[in-house]
């Protein structure tokens, strides 16, 4: 009776920790802050003409490792599909090849009036998050207004929007994931766990598109310039610096800081989260410095989600190298006054900077209202030299390039064909190489290369005869807290044995499972020491809702996932560190026996804590699992999968990999038992009921 006692009053809350949702971003705020004041420190070294060329390299190596290799040049097949005789202009409908076998819908407007003979400058638009891709209004309002000007202008739709939506329904007639920003992080998700990135994909489309503008007759190869906003900013800023015929560029709508996306929770894609970026150097400036000699106009809204501080500080930041390279006003910067987007301000900027560079004779393109170098030029954005007038906005069935407008219906194969086909010739890695593999992408530290942690605070939160229940907070690293409880039998002082319960749901979740009740139930025969944590952004310190659905992919938690990305220290390897922290508390206790080392049990996503700090720290003697995820592998085997970033290693599926079955043989001989677990659609593998659940594991324990 005594013990159910003591089982009945383990769902009393613990007490909290001072702003507990808050910690991890908080957190992260301040390690993207002390990565700025490092990075900042690099620039100024190397902002000189002698001196950057060589850090220039470096940088573009980094870059480079990124995104993964690009494959080989292949033929476009380019075909046009239909044409629009428009008075000044005409629109072809076209598709190329970028890869083998994956479709490119764009197109081509060609100025008329061009002679035979005659070569035009040129523009390339990568356009935003546009549901509709090309067709979207205001990317077709600049590609007229390029047109219009002289250039022939090539726009394309990037994967997952217009004609190139990703898991497309034809019986829905949409996507089965719903928006491209979706779209995007799904797919992205799965690039992480190759150790590539989305941006692979679509810079390369990009490179692709100029192959095919530098293959027409009416284009001058030499005088190319490459627009994008948003999320076609972003495309502009990463394609840039790695192709050099971009003579002139314009990046709006995108370009702040990183410090300040994390401050604004405008974390954005998979594609706009590069694996260890920041501690490599790359913050959002050092695109645009990567770019450098060459012209820049870096587009800013001064109510956008992306921070106008941070683009501010970003310019000027870019602008020192300019001036080392004696290129000063070939840096600018233009401030529309609306929200996030294309405005005709930033579009008549554009025009501006591409004329001047390109070598096109169509005025300033200046009209009052705008503000060049964020100084305002006139009041209320009316007048001449606006470089657009009243034109026709095309349907977008009139845009249309495919019969049926997706490029799937055509059978192009998509990012999911195209990384599975990375998985193809993969041995299964030796036990040295998974160690190696699995300390790297973690980055594992092991007991002694760890900092001491802060001392750990405990006090006891009741106590009635034989029943001893305390509550801990350990503290991995200054400002991460790690709350949890350890129950003790109190007949029992000395000897014990030491049980680490980590729950994906977090630790109150875990005092309501039978399996850990029954656990208590046990200790007086068993003399065991059972604790129960939440590690980092789990259970108590989860993060607060951002209101993005579906939560597992886009919530809040999500968001903070690529933030570790960019950091370098995949969430999940903060969380194992995290662990490790208890493993130090509980050895350390006197009332524990540290020959007997610690048992570790994770329950789902808490399972895969488990597995990998089994396979890193023979201080854990045995482990269990249960509901956790079988293998990485599998979740680029199916196209659809249920596991947040959060839960991943980027790269552990890649060729310098490791996979969960293979941290298994690492653990070997010590005791593993896995139980129930799920595929990649969370769905169980194997049929045990909870309450067969309970008694293995139990059973197990004994």
């Amino acid at each position: 009776m005594a013990c159910m006692a003591l089982v009945d009053r383990v769902n009393t809350p613990a007490p909290s920790v001072p702003l507990a949702q808050d910690m991890l971003a908080e957190h992260l705020q301040r390690r993207f802050g002390e990565v700025a004041l490092t990075n900042e420190a690099r620039r100024r070294e190397a902002d000189h003409a002698d001196r950057w060329p060589e850090e220039r390299e470096r940088l573009l190596t980094a870059y480079r490792r990124m995104l993964g290799d690009f494959p080989e040049r292949t033929p476009l097949n380019a075909r046009v599909t239909g044409r629009l005789e428009r008075a000044s202009y005409a629109i072809e409908r076209l598709i190329f090849e970028s890869r083998p076998g994956l479709l490119v819908t764009a197109n081509l407007y060609v100025p008329k009036g061009i002679t035979r003979g005659e070569r035009r400058p040129a523009v390339l638009v990568p356009c935003g998050h546009s549901e509709n891709g090309k067709a979207a209004e205001t990317y077709q309002r600049l590609c007229i207004g390029l047109a219009t000007r002289g250039y022939v202008v090539l726009i394309y739709d990037p994967l997952g929007q217009g004609e190139r939506q990703l898991y497309w329904n034809p019986e829905l007639g949409r996507s089965e994931l719903g928006g491209n920003t979706t779209q995007h992080s799904f797919a992205g998700n799965q690039c992480f766990l190759l150790g590539i990135n989305l941006a692979q994909y679509m810079v390369w489309d990009s490179i692709r598109a100029l192959d095919y503008l530098c293959a027409r007759p009416e284009v001058e190869p030499e005088r190319i310039g490459m627009a994008g906003n948003s999320g076609g900013g972003t495309n502009t800023a990463q394609t840039a610096p790695l192709d050099e015929r971009i003579k002139a560029a314009a990046i709006c709508c995108y370009i702040t800081t990183m410090e300040w996306r994390r401050r604004a929770w405008s974390t954005g894609d998979a594609e706009q989260n590069l694996h260890g970026q920041l501690p490599e150097g790359l913050d959002l400036a050092d695109f645009v410095r990567l770019i450098a000699p060459r012209p820049v106009l870096v587009g800013s809204a001064a109510l956008d989600f992306f921070p106008l501080e941070g683009a501010q500080e970003s310019v000027g930041i870019a602008r020192r190298l300019y001036e080392a390279l004696g290129a000063p006003d070939r840096l600018e910067h233009a401030v529309g006054e609306g929200p996030h987007g294309y405005s005709a301000q930033l579009r008549r900027a554009t025009y501006r900077h591409m004329d001047r560079w390109l070598g096109v004779d169509g005025g300033n393109g200046v009209a009052e209202g705008d503000r060049v170098d964020g100084v305002a030029v006139g009041s209320d954005g009316s007048g001449s030299g606006s470089g657009e007038t009243d034109v026709m906005v095309e349907a977008d069935g009139d845009l249309q390039c495919t019969p049926d407008g997706q490029v799937a219906l055509l059978g192009s194969k998509d990012v999911f064909t195209l990384n599975r086909e990375h998985l193809t010739g993969q041995d299964a890695p030796r036990s040295r190489e998974v160690r190696r593999a699995s300390q790297a992408l973690t980055e594992y530290e092991s007991p002694a290369d760890r900092p001491p942690a802060r001392p750990a605070e405990a006090r006891l939160f009741s106590l009635e005869g034989v029943r001893r229940h305390e509550t801990v907070t350990l503290w991995p690293e200054p400002d991460v807290a790690v709350p949890g409880s350890v129950f003790t039998w109190r007949a029992h002082t000395d000897g014990r044995r030491a049980v680490l319960w980590l729950d994906g749901q977090g630790a109150h979740t875990a005092l309501g499972r039978p399996a850990f009740r029954t656990l208590l139930q046990r200790q007086a025969e068993l003399n065991w020491l059972v604790a129960a944590v939440d590690v980092r952004g789990v259970g108590e310190t989860a993060p607060r809702s951002n209101g993005r659905e579906p939560e597992w992919l886009k919530g809040a938690e999500a968001f903070l996932a690529y933030e570790c990305i960019v950091l370098g220290r995949p969430l999940l390897g903060m969380r194992v560190r995290d662990a490790a922290c208890a493993v130090d508390y509980l050895l350390a206790r006197q009332d524990v026996d540290a020959a007997q080392g610690v048992t570790v049990i994770g329950w789902g996503a808490g399972g895969l804590l488990a597995l990998h700090l089994a396979a890193l720290d023979e201080r854990v003697t045995a482990a269990a699992t249960v509901g956790t995820l079988a293998r990485y592998r599998s979740l680029l085997e199916h196209e659809r999968y249920a596991h947040p970033a959060g839960n991943m290693v980027s790269g552990s599926a890649g060729p310098e990999g490791y996979d969960l079955d293979s941290l298994e043989r690492l653990i070997a001989p010590r005791p593993l038992l896995r139980l129930r677990s799920v595929d990649h659609l969370a769905q169980p593998l194997t049929g045990e009921t909870d309450d067969e659940v309970n008694t293995q594991l139990v059973e197990w324990m004994c």
